[in-house]
């Protein structure tokens, strides 16, 4: 079966869907307390580690064409090593999934479906998001590209209707907990864009060439969507109230008011949270399933999508309730896991750089560059 080949477009609509989905979900709510006044500065902070941190694993995946870093993990450290690694990166994206699902189901009940029960919701999302992945990567690319337009404008109206509503005084005192104290925040937070790992599983089948620029240009845009949506939800309400909310976009939108005839406006941007939630499950699966696929030498992803899609399911309802799903998925995904993540990503920059000055060794193998191509692309 031919390789999926997924255009520079394409990447950069699912990638920044995916890393801009944070600021949809409820556990983002989680970080005011860390910035106070100051927390939408976080995400610009992390911008240069996140430009730079790219950077460095693009390098990477440039050194060896054609391969996922699965396999390139396999010839850098063995076989045993990699399994190990391979074995974190499958269960971290299943828990962090679950946990999204969980705050999504969640989220659809307190503003939407108040009578629904919580497995329905979850289960016919789930059906949608592993239809899109059995469909294929070049499905999931093309899907994301014509909803990126409808879900920039759909938020950029959002943002545009609260400005009626912006008050100053919720941005002061300017540096919030000050400097040392937000220098440790975003420290603290670092794991927020650890979803560029997708490119890491598609970089075969991206352009070539263009891997760096779509990773650079993912974490910009995503970094001003998650900046806009915690500065917009500042300027409408003070800290004071925003610290005790469990979903800031939601609590934004429903504080939409003119001139007493557009309110309670929040079903009409029911499309926004849906399809953003939508695609960023369709990739965190696409990657979980992905990385089982490469790690076992599959040539096809396929058979792992109903048993990951019931894994995420059942570790789903393992929080006992929504506070809790919040407090695992920030501690999961946002607070510390750049630390294994990202320490994986350091042994193999380290381990490509031994190799690279080891005399009579080639760099990376490069013709074998796409050997890898044919599996989990479909």
């Amino acid at each position: 079966m031919a390789s999926p080949r997924v255009g520079f477009n394409e990447a950069v609509a699912v990638t920044v869907i995916f890393l801009s989905f944070k600021a949809m979900v409820a556990h983002l709510a989680l970080m005011f307390p860390l910035g106070m006044t100051a927390t939408w500065m976080i995400p610009l902070m992390h911008l240069p580690a996140g430009l730079i941190g790219f950077a460095v694993l693009a390098w990477l995946l440039n050194q060896f064409p054609g391969r996922t870093i699965i396999e390139i993990g396999e010839e850098l450290v063995g076989p045993v090593v990699n399994t190990l690694f391979a074995f974190w990166f499958y269960v971290f994206f299943v828990g962090a999934s679950a946990l999204l699902l969980r705050q999504f189901a969640e989220f659809m009940l307190t503003g939407f479906f108040p009578r629904t029960p919580i497995s329905v919701v979850a289960i016919g999302f789930l059906a949608g998001v592993a239809l899109i992945v059995y469909l294929g990567l070049e499905t999931l690319g093309r899907v994301a590209r014509i909803l990126l337009p409808f879900l920039a404008l759909g938020l950029a109206l959002l943002i545009a209707l609260t400005s009626n509503l912006w008050k100053p005084h919720g941005i002061q005192p300017l540096w919030g907990p000050g400097v040392p104290g937000l220098a440790w925040a975003a420290f603290s937070t670092l794991g927020v864009g650890v979803e560029i790992l997708f490119l890491t599983l598609v970089a075969p089948y991206l352009p070539r060439g263009r891997l760096l620029a779509v990773g650079l240009l993912s974490v910009l845009a995503s970094g001003v969507v998650v900046t806009v949506v915690l500065l917009a939800s500042l300027l409408v309400f003070p800290y004071p109230v925003v610290r005790e909310w469990v979903l800031p976009v939601f609590s934004v939108t429903r504080a939409i008011e003119w001139g007493g005839f557009f309110i309670r406006m929040e079903t009409l941007f029911l499309p926004l949270w849906l399809f953003s939630a939508l695609v960023a499950h369709a990739a965190a699966l696409y990657l979980s399933v992905a990385v089982a696929a490469r790690a076992l030498k599959l040539p096809y992803h396929r058979p792992f999508i109903l048993p990951t899609v019931v894994l995420i399911l059942a570790a789903s309802f393992a929080p006992p309730n929504f506070p809790t799903a919040m407090e695992w998925g920030f501690a999961l995904t946002i607070r510390w896991s750049f630390i294994p993540l990202g320490g994986i990503v350091a042994v193999l920059v380290a381990a490509a750089l031994l190799r690279k000055r080891r005399p009579g060794r080639s760099k990376g193998k490069k013709g074998k560059g796409r050997k890898g191509n044919r599996h989990g692309g479909r």
